[in-house]
């Protein structure tokens, strides 16, 4: 491939990213009503440690939940993500009692089975929401990852080697793929790691094993 075909296929791949660039998103945060924050957040996060401590006691594993929420790109981390479902139990326990209460009683008494059917439901809402988030996510970062690695392959083509292509890469577009190398990218370069390092410890924290390739 010669020098003005590469150099033609960047300005083609460009004017793509440049089509797709939007405006930068804010800091992700886990509600959006900052006062929802500011209250719910901590004591949330210190019931879920003490969820997350009980789980280890049983031998319950835990770092699938960590991946998948560094994939998803929520930011409270697992401690606020177990305090999430113990809430959303405990909402969903009292959601018919209170409906009984209240005189909301459509079919009749509500019996106990579904008091416990809420509870259970309410527990792993968080799950099938960060589920959802994660698939969506992954569909983001392999959408940057394909033209992040043609602008890699273009730059080693072009003779820059595997970590300025790796920088390179990093800048070429924006979304969440490009802002999420590019951070980690900068982080290396801070504590005197490669390119290659963070992007292969990337790959392993989000759980993205397309992504290792382009450390590769």
């Amino acid at each position: 491939m010669s020098v003005t075909s590469i150099n033609a296929r960047l300005d083609e791949l460009q004017a793509h990213v440049a089509s797709l660039q939007g405006t930068p998103t804010q800091p992700a945060t886990s509600f959006a009503s900052p006062t929802l924050e500011r209250l719910l957040v901590p004591p949330l996060r210190a019931a879920g440690r003490l969820l997350l401590r009980a789980a280890e006691v049983c031998g319950l594993p835990t770092g699938r939940v960590a991946r998948r929420l560094a994939l998803a790109g929520e930011p409270g981390g697992p401690a606020l993500h177990a305090g999430q479902k113990l809430l959303g139990g405990l909402v969903g326990l009292g959601l018919l009692p209170l409906l009984t209460q209240l005189g909301i009683t459509p079919f009749g008494a509500w019996p106990a089975w579904t008091w416990l059917a809420t509870a259970i439901a309410g527990f792993a809402a968080p799950d099938l929401a960060l589920a959802h988030k994660a698939a969506r996510r992954r569909r983001e970062l392999l959408s940057g990852l394909g033209t992040a690695t043609e602008f890699l392959a273009l730059a080693v083509a072009a003779g820059c080697g595997l970590e300025q292509a790796l920088a390179e890469a990093a800048t070429a577009g924006h979304g969440p793929f490009f802002t999420e190398l590019a951070h980690r990218l900068a982080l290396a370069r801070l504590q005197g790691q490669s390119g290659v390092e963070a992007t292969a410890q990337l790959a392993a924290d989000i759980d993205l094993p397309e992504l290792a390739a382009l450390a590769g």
